[in-house]
């Protein structure tokens, strides 16, 4: 466990983050949030973009809690 969580700390240090890449860009989130806000059902937003409403208001929600953090 302790080479893995070296491991980890290394990649860090070099700039490398662990995990799937986002579908979708801050900017097409904030677009698709001002769609749904609109009136536009978030089911057709979401079909749109190809993702589902659950990863559109999940990465919406992200975005929320790192402005709130910086």
């Amino acid at each position: 466990m302790e080479r893995t969580v070296n491991g980890l700390a290394a990649a860090r240090a070099r700039g490398k983050t662990g995990g799937r890449k986002a579908v979708l860009s801050d900017e097409q989130v904030a677009e698709a949030m001002a769609r749904i806000q609109a009136g536009e059902k978030s089911a057709e937003v979401a079909a749109a973009y190809r993702v589902t409403r659950q990863a559109i208001y999940r990465r919406a929600r992200n975005m929320r809690e790192d402005d709130a953090n910086d």
